[in-house]
């Protein structure tokens, strides 16, 4: 299993879920945007990610995260959905750690 910082996943990418859009951060360099989440949306940021990044994680947001974690999946990144409380504790602990 990979694991981040042990040579595993180089590249994480965190996407916020909307009904309307997708908020895109990418990995420690902090370059962020904004894509609609649609059919064309999800086909743009699955050619974006495609190669390079490793792991995408999203937030369970009562299945409209399922279309973009699917494509994403079938194009052979790693994806992650977590519940919203999960996520928010996990950055709360690296801020506080100082490794944000």
């Amino acid at each position: 299993m990979k694991r981040y910082g042990d040579g595993g996943y180089e590249t994480i990418v965190g996407i916020d879920v909307s009904k309307a859009q997708l908020d895109v951060a990418l990995g420690a360099n902090e370059v962020t945007f904004s894509i609609a989440n649609d059919e064309h949306g999800i086909q743009g940021l699955q050619k974006r990610l495609t190669p390079g990044a490793d792991l995408v994680i999203l937030e369970a947001t009562g299945g409209l995260e399922v279309p973009v974690a699917g494509a994403l999946a079938a194009a052979g990144i790693a994806v992650a959905v977590v519940n919203p409380k999960t996520g928010q504790r996990v950055c709360t602990r690296y801020r506080a750690a100082g490794q944000d």
